[in-house]
């Protein structure tokens, strides 16, 4: 959030926060494989437990690496990073189903050798309540991306005129935009980019609903006919 928010940040303190992430990682990764020998040479123990707790540390601090890592291309990169939004999506799905996995195998571990683990069923239960919410974002982005140029329709000259032809994403000039139900108006591009985010209006918040019929181009009947006539010529 930091390097997000700030205007320019140090080489130092990049270097420091890296260094910060992999002395957390190493050490978390190390005390998981103490605990893992000491558990299979002495058999289950609290050990268990410790070693649980250094996974569940090791995955957050991967997954803010990896989320570190992706910031710096961004920043790095000439333009807009316009599959940046995606990558964030597959990684927070990733980072919530390993979390699921494995409060899945230490329930199961705890459950075989110490019995019902009801400690641990609301963790559990919390996990699996993320994963499902990650899935069906990523579900409701792929089907309301889909045909995304015909399923929005284009803004007005009036209606860009009254929103002062200024996109509320990038808070850029706007000579063209796609307008929601809702009535505001945004970037094409923008709009994209935030839908791999969040599923809602950036201006309102009301939810963007998946089955909203498509727009079709209006055919005029003056047209048809003439067309229906150059056609049996």
């Amino acid at each position: 959030d930091y390097c997000n928010k700030a205007d320019s940040v140090r080489r130092a303190d990049h270097i420091g926060l890296v260094g910060l992430m992999l002395l957390l990682l190493g050490s978390d990764a190390f005390f998981l494989c103490v605990c893992s020998m000491m558990v299979v040479q002495n058999g289950p123990s609290v050990l268990i437990l410790f070693g649980f707790e250094y996974a569940i540390l090791a995955v957050a601090v991967l997954t803010t690496l990896l989320r570190y890592a992706l910031h710096m291309v961004d920043m790095y990169m000439t333009g807009t990073w316009q599959a940046k939004g995606m990558y964030l999506m597959y990684l927070d799905f990733l980072s919530e189903m390993v979390r699921f996995i494995a409060y899945l195998i230490f329930f199961t571990i705890i459950f075989t050798y110490y019995g019902m683990p009801l400690h641990i069923i609301r963790e559990l239960w919390v996990s699996y309540q993320n994963l499902r919410r990650r899935l069906v974002a990523y579900q409701r982005f792929r089907k309301l991306v889909v045909n995304m140029n015909d399923r929005f329709p284009d803004a007005t000259e009036e209606e860009l005129v009254t929103c002062e032809h200024t996109c509320i994403i990038c808070r850029d000039h706007m000579e063209s935009g796609k307008k929601l139900m809702c009535g505001h108006i945004f970037h094409f591009q923008c709009l994209r980019l935030w839908l791999q985010q969040q599923q809602t209006c950036p201006t309102c918040r009301a939810e963007i609903p998946v089955d909203m019929p498509q727009v079709r181009p209006q055919v005029i009947p003056g047209n048809v006919q003439q067309n229906n006539i150059d056609n049996n010529a």
